[in-house]
Order: C-alpha cells, then structure tokens, then sequence
C-alpha cells in the first residue's frame, strides 16, 4: 500500500498493490514549513497506521544530522515522527533521504525552487557553507526493494545517502550553466558540511553491483532540468 500522491508516491507506485508493505509517502514535503497545522496533519495520518500489520516504510531527512539545521521546524518535525514511530511501530523501517531529485511540480522542493527562480532571473539566496547530497528519485526504485530484503526482520533507521556531497553554489551554478544563463546569488552567511554515515546503505548496494560515476550529480540536474 501507498499513502500519498507526491514524487516519493508516484515513484514508488508498484508498491500499491502489496499488503505486506505501507509506503507513507503523505509527509510534509516543504522544507521551509512554518504551519504546525501540516504538521499535526502528517502526525494524525501516520498515528491511523499504528495497528496496520504490515511493515511501515517512512522518509526522512538527513538533514536530521546537519547541526547548522537544528532549529528547523520541519527538521525538529522529522526527529518528532521518527521517535514517534521507534516508540509506537513494532515493524518499520525510516529512511532518511537527502536532496531528493525527481519528476514534480512541486515548487517547494529544493531543486524546483532554485531552477524557478534563475529561470525567472530572480535572486536565489544560497546558505554559503552549505552543502547537499543530491539523490535521484528513481533511484529508489531499485533501491527500496533491495533494501526491504537487507531489512527482512528487522526494524532500522537508515541513511540513503552518496558520497557526492556538494556545496550548494556549485549546484546553483550547474543549473545556471546549462540554462545559459548567469545566476543573481545573494549569499547567506550558513550552512556546513555535515557528514552522513551512509556505510549500511552503500554496504546494501555493492551487493547488487549498484553504484554511482562521478557525473552523478551533473546527470541528475540535466535529467531533470526541463520537467
């Protein structure tokens, strides 16, 4: 079963018709939340599935990791729902993602948002010392099935994460050379490099020969740059 109708659900539609698995896929998607009242929305809708017998699958954030981010309120969200889940779930899974990639329209998501505004010759305010991890959203399916066999009998909170850390001037850039265009950054004095311990993660691809090349950031901006 699938619950939700964003990118990580249409991603992950072949999992509709399973009973053993629950992909929640109906969380708060815009980093930038403010509202608590989408927040208690996700916390409501996750808490009707506590005595659904199939196995939970849950999104989360890296960011969860990222210090510079701890007064976030979607980050402090996504700590809030994964203990929420760790103290009332007996058969779950939480994947924390980083910079998710992928076919949407919605304009929140981080790639979205920048790609509007330079397209837009709008001023794109970019966090000096951040860095992203970018992932491509259909890499996850592959992925998820591969990890659902890792993680067959057991609950676990995994970071799905590259080692293809950028900083975030870089991405901008990138997006801004293939749109032939020159970006209006206005540069913000936050952000740090925060590092994903992603050793289960990698540990889970190699044994199916999946991996990643050094354009993996540079061909996921272009795959998706015109969507």
């Amino acid at each position: 079963m699938v619950i939700g109708n964003g990118l990580l659900a249409q991603t992950l539609s072949a999992f509709k018709e399973t009973d053993d698995v629950t992909v929640f896929a109906s969380g708060v998607s815009n980093s930038s939340e403010l509202n608590v009242s989408a927040f208690n929305r996700e916390l409501n809708l996750l808490s009707l599935q506590k005595n659904n017998s199939s196995k939970l699958i849950y999104f989360s954030t890296c960011s969860v990791l990222d210090k510079s981010a701890a007064d976030n309120q979607y980050v402090k969200h996504k700590i809030n729902i994964e203990n929420f889940i760790t103290s009332n779930f007996s058969n779950y899974l939480i994947f924390r993602l980083p910079t998710l990639v992928g076919k949407t329209n919605n304009p929140h998501t981080f790639f979205n948002s920048i790609k509007k505004s330079i397209r837009a010759a709008e001023t794109v305010k970019v966090h000096k010392f951040a860095w992203r991890y970018l992932f491509d959203a259909d890499d996850l399916i592959k992925i998820i099935p591969l990890l659902l066999k890792t993680y067959s009998t057991k609950n676990g909170t995994t970071n799905l994460c590259y080692n293809n850390a950028t900083m975030v001037e870089n991405i901008v850039l990138d997006i801004s050379a293939m749109l032939n265009t020159k970006p209006n950054i206005e540069f913000v004095n936050k952000g740090e490099k925060f590092l994903v311990d992603n050793s289960d993660f990698l540990s889970a691809i190699s044994r199916e020969n999946l991996s990643i090349g050094e354009d993996y950031n540079l061909n996921t901006i272009k795959k998706y740059l015109n969507d």
